[in-house]
């Protein structure tokens, strides 16, 4: 009679813990469909804050439109500028001075975003320039859309906003991702630029 009670109870015992694993398998399930729910709300969410596309944004680079590309902004610009990997370095700086131009805006959160924005673009502009000895062609490319050196195109005026640009400019020529003779290229033609306007 013992012995049979003892089985008795170990029976439910494993019964028990049947149920249990049971319980802990639902209970496991539910949690994998909420982390699925929530990566989906997180997407979601991304594409209902994207109110404009990088292309209407790069044709009127207001803070308002910057904000508008959501989230996401910076994957997307980076997108656009890279052009699948096809990089004009041209059209990279442009996207990059748009950006950058805001770095100074009234609105705080879209400069402060703007300036963050920037210093990666050009974190991988300069890695992508020396990985493929496209540094000079860079620096010049920068320094014209400054306005520090003169264009081979006369007729050509940048049209953004030159005091963010250069805002943004002073924060990374500090970063250790911008190469020496870069640095010291365009701290001279800075220098000379807060001469020019101290002596005019």
């Amino acid at each position: 009679m013992k012995e049979m009670g003892k089985l008795t109870m170990l029976g439910s015992l494993e019964d028990d813990e049947s149920e249990d694993s049971d319980e802990d398998a639902t209970a496991s399930e539910v949690e994998e469909e909420e982390s699925e729910q929530s990566e989906e709300e997180q997407i979601k969410e991304v594409i209902q804050l994207a109110k404009v596309t990088v292309d209407q944004f790069l044709a009127n680079p207001s803070a308002q439109n910057f904000m508008d590309l959501g989230s996401n902004r910076l994957n997307v610009l980076l997108n656009k500028a890279k052009n699948n990997g096809n990089i004009s370095v041209n059209d990279y700086v442009s996207v990059l001075m748009k950006v950058a131009s805001l770095s100074k805006n009234t609105n705080t959160e879209a400069a402060e975003l703007a300036e963050k924005c920037a210093e990666l673009l050009y974190r991988d502009l300069f890695i992508w320039s020396q990985e493929n000895d496209k540094t000079s062609i860079v620096n010049n490319t920068i320094l014209v859309s400054l306005g520090l050196i003169k264009s081979e195109d006369k007729k050509y005026k940048p049209s953004w906003n030159l005091e963010g640009c250069l805002h943004t400019l002073i924060g990374i020529v500090k970063k250790n991702y911008i190469p020496e003779s870069t640095k010291d290229a365009f701290k001279v033609f800075m220098q000379r630029q807060a001469n020019d306007t101290v002596m005019s």
